[in-house]
C-alpha cells in the first residue's frame, strides 16, 4: 500500500468532471520505447526461534532504523516513528501488520529491477539475521494469529482498520497477515491501459494458482492453496476483487473513472492531515467543487482490485514468492502484458462471467490441479505461459514456471510438504526462503 505521492503544483489542479480524471490518466501514458517495469515486494518478518511475527516496536522499526543508519536510507516519520525509508527513488514501506515492502524505481529491464531488489534484500536480511529474524517470501503469516500481530502506527491505517472492519469479514486478515508482490507496467494510451487491465484480470485465476504460497495457517497446512486470494474477495466488494466490467470487452477507461468516482472513500487527507470521509466518495467532492488532482490520487490508492490504475497499470494478484522466484513474477506479467494481448483475448476473452468466477474459485481453492469442465487450471496456465514465452527474454523463469504448471504444484504445496518434514516452526522459517522444490 505504497501511498507516497510525488508532484508539485499540478496536484492542486481542480477536478470538476470525469474528463479531468481521464485527462490525468492519459497524461501518465508513455511511448513504447519508454515502457518500464516496477515492483512492490512484501515479505513477512518473523522470529527464527518461534516463527512468530516480528512486532513493529521491538522488531521491524529497529531493523529499519539500522538499515537507514548503515546504508544511507532517508527515514520517513509520522509522530517520530519510522513508516518508510527512501533512497535513489526506491522506497521501503510498511503494511499494517509490519509486512516490509520494497518498492522499486521504474526500471528498463528485469535485470536492472532484480539488481535493485536483490541488493536491498541482501542488506535487510543480513540485519535481520543479526537479530535472529528472517523475512519470509510467503502470502500469509504461517504461525501467527491475527490477535498476536501489532498494528503499524501509521495514520492511514487508523482510518482504514475501522472502516474495513465494517465492509468485509476478512479485512483485518488482509491488513495484518497477508503479503503479495505487485508488478507495475506502463501504457501507451487509455485504450491500451484498459486492454492491459482486462487482459491481466482474465489471467488472474491462473496467476493466483501458479504463484500460490498462502496455505499455512496457524501452523497447519490447509487444503485451500491461495488463502490470500480468498481474503481479498472478503475484504470490501466496493473496492476489491474483480468488478465484472473489468473483463467486459466493451468496457473503457470511462467506466473505470466512473467506478472511482462512486467508490466510498475510507478517509480524506490533505497536507498529511486525515479526517473521516463520512460516507462521501470522490464524486461528492467533485460535485461540491472541493476535489483536486491530489484527492484523485488519494482515491486511486484506496481502490484495491486485483488490477488497478495509479500512474501505471498495477497487477496485484500474486502471493509473495520466495526470493528465488521474484524474477519470475516480474517476467510473468511483463511478458504477457508487453506482449500479444490479442492472443490472451483469443484464449480467455470468450469466458462467460460465470465460468470466469468458477475458474477463480477453483484456482484459489485447489490450485493448478483444480479442474473446471474438461481442463485443469494447470492446462490453462500452460497455454498462457506459451503466449508469454513468445515475448519473453526470461527463458529460465519461463521454463521454471512451465515446469510447475506441468507438475501441477505451487509454493503452497511445497510449504505443506516442508511443514510435514520439519520438527518445529523454527526449522520451517529457517529453511523456507531457500527451499527449492521444483
Amino acid at each position: 500500500m505504497t501511498t507516497k505521492i510525488e508532484g508539485g503544483d499540478e496536484l492542486e489542479k481542480p477536478v470538476i468532471s470525469k474528463r479531468d480524471i481521464l485527462d490525468h490518466l492519459e497524461a501518465q501514458s508513455k511511448t513504447l520505447d519508454n515502457f518500464k517495469i516496477g515492483m512492490e515486494y512484501e515479505r513477512l518478518g518473523v522470529h527464527v526461534a518461534t516463527g512468530k511475527a516480528l512486532s513493529y516496536t521491538e522488531g521491524i522499526e529497529p531493523i529499519l532504523n539500522t538499515l537507514a543508519e548503515t546504508d544511507g536510507w532517508e527515514k520517513g516519520l509520522e509522530n517520530d516513528r519510522i513508516i518508510f525509508l527512501q533512497k535513489d527513488d526506491n522506497l521501503v514501506t510498511l503494511e499494517p501488520g509490519g509486512q516490509t515492502e520494497f518498492t522499486s524505481r521504474p526500471c528498463r529491464t528485469i535485470e536492472e529491477l532484480m539488481k535493485d531488489a536483490n541488493s536491498f534484500r541482501t542488506k535487510l536480511d543480513k540485519i535481520a539475521a543479526e537479530q535472529d529474524a528472517v523475512f519470509l517470501g510467503m502470502g500469509f503469516q504461517p504461525f501467527t494469529s491475527i490477535d498476536e500481530i501489532e498494528w503499524v502506527p501509521k495514520t492511514r491505517y487508523k482510518y482504514m482498520a475501522p472502516f474495513l472492519s465494517e465492509t468485509g469479514t476478512m479485512a483485518h486478515e488482509m491488513m495484518k497477515q497477508t503479503a503479495g508482490v505487485q508488478v507495475a507496467l506502463d501504457y501507451s494510451n487509455l485504450d491500451d491501459a484498459m486492454r492491459k487491465l482486462r487482459a491481466a484480470s482474465l489471467c488472474t485465476p491462473f496467476a493466483q494458482a501458479l504463484f500460490a504460497s498462502s496455505s499455512i495457517i496457524n501452523g497447519k497446512a490447509e487444503k485451500e492453496v491461495c488463502r490470500r486470494g480468498r481474503i481479498w474477495q472478503k475484504t470490501d466488494s466496493a473496492r476489491c476483487d474483480i468488478p465484472p466490467f473489468f473483463i467486459d470487452p466493451n468496457s473503457t477507461m470511462d467506466d473505470y473513472a466512473e467506478w472511482i468516482l462512486h467508490m466510498p472513500l475510507m478517509f480524506l487527507e490533505r497536507d498529511g492531515v486525515y479526517s473521516e470521509a463520512e460516507g462521501r466518495c470522490l464524486g461528492d467532492l467533485v460535485s461540491a467543487g472541493e476535489a483536486n488532482i491530489y484527492d484523485l490520487e488519494i482515491a486511486l490508492t484506496q481502490a484495491f482490485p486485483e488490477v488497478r490504475f495509479k500512474r501505471f497499470v498495477e497487477i496485484r494478484s500474486l502471493d509473495s514468492p520466495q526470493p528465488m522466484s521474484l524474477a519470475s513474477a516480474a517476467c510473468f506479467w511483463s511478458s504477457l502484458l508487453y506482449g500479444d494481448l490479442d492472443a490472451i483475448f483469443d484464449l480467455l476473452g470468450g469466458l462467460t462471467h460465470e465460468v470466469f468466477e468458477e475458474l477463480r474459485a477453483v484456482a484459489i481453492s485447489e490450485g493448478l490441479k483444480g479442474r473446471v469442465g474438461e481442463r485443469t487450471i494447470g492446462e490453462w496456465t500452460l497455454d498462457l505461459l506459451a503466449i508469454a514465452t513468445q515475448n519473453s527474454t526470461c527463458i529460465s523463469s519461463m521454463k521454471n514456471l512451465q515446469k510447475r504448471a506441468e507438475m501441477g504444484l505451487s509454493a503452497s504445496d511445497a510449504a505443506a510438504d516442508l511443514l510435514a518434514e520439519v520438527a518445529s516452526p523454527s526449522e520451517f522459517v529457517s529453511q523456507w526462503n531457500d527451499h527449492r522444490w521444483w
